[in-house]
């Protein structure tokens, strides 16, 4: 497994707005990121007791937790899920949880896989914020942060690949919120995995306690049907992720206190 490696946000996207329903007047286009240590992920991760997803063990996923589909040519993949009320207790400084779904994260060298979702940052003096994010190798790691989220809110996230280009559309929506933000990206991808999972940037995280996952779907199919692996972190302090087993297109990721480091509550 490559080790996740610190690499700058690019800037120059061009993000499209489409049935924006609730929001700040004047939405802005996405901001870069200013953060964050980017995975990046190879198909040589040990084995490890744990959960299972369709007969396959959980296997050691760095800063992933979730599931990889690998072994076939992935177009499209949308996951939907209830964002959970972070607490960023002894976390401290920048400790981001982002919920991500994406094409060529697992496989592809590259330093922003095609993805989209929710992000959770704790390093601001009030609190957990949760922002909406897309990422790619050409724009680097863009945020939303014009678009009001909420701990509760359902979300959808969905990759495309559209036609035989280079060509992806990433859609998030909100739909407790009223909002859909599509944005068009551009990149050279093999297109042979596909991901749904949590991911860390750092090793003392937001604790959340569980989140519930439904709908993974993988070129319009049940993401079951390319016997995904189950991914569980490793190298967290705080606490441990359990990846529970797929059914069909839903799972859970839940959280326990690590007993070789507890976090400074329990």
């Amino acid at each position: 497994m490559r080790i996740a490696v610190l690499v700058p946000a690019l800037a120059g996207s061009l993000a499209l707005t489409t049935g924006l329903v609730a929001g700040p007047a004047g939405a802005q286009a996405a901001v870069p990121a200013t953060h964050g240590a980017i995975p990046q992920h190879a198909i040589s991760h040990h084995p490890r007791a744990g959960g299972s997803g369709n007969g396959r063990l959980s296997q050691d996923g760095g800063n992933w937790s979730g599931y990889v589909a690998t072994g076939g040519t992935f177009t499209s993949a949308s996951l939907s899920w209830t964002e959970p009320s972070a607490d960023c207790g002894g976390a401290g400084g920048y400790n981001p949880m982002d919920t991500l779904v994406g094409i060529g994260g697992y496989h592809d060298q590259q330093s922003f896989p095609v993805e989209t979702g929710v992000s959770v940052q704790c390093d601001h003096p009030n609190g957990p914020v949760y922002w909406g994010l897309f990422q790619s190798n050409s724009d680097g790691r863009q945020y939303y942060m014009d678009l009001p989220i909420s701990p509760g809110d359902s979300f959808t996230a969905s990759v495309t690949k559209n036609g035989g280009g280079n060509e992806y559309m990433l859609t998030l929506t909100d739909h407790t919120k009223g909002w859909t933000k599509a944005t068009p990206v551009s990149d050279q991808l093999s297109n042979s995995s596909v991901e749904a999972v949590n991911e860390y940037d750092s090793p003392t995280y937001v604790k959340y306690g569980a989140v519930h996952f439904t709908g993974f779907s993988v070129n319009g199919k049940d993401a079951s049907s390319f016997e995904p692996t189950a991914l569980e972190t490793s190298n967290l302090f705080y606490y441990v992720d359990h990846t529970s087993g797929l059914s069909g297109g839903d799972f859970s990721i839940t959280q326990s206190p690590n007993p070789a480091q507890p976090p400074p509550s329990v």
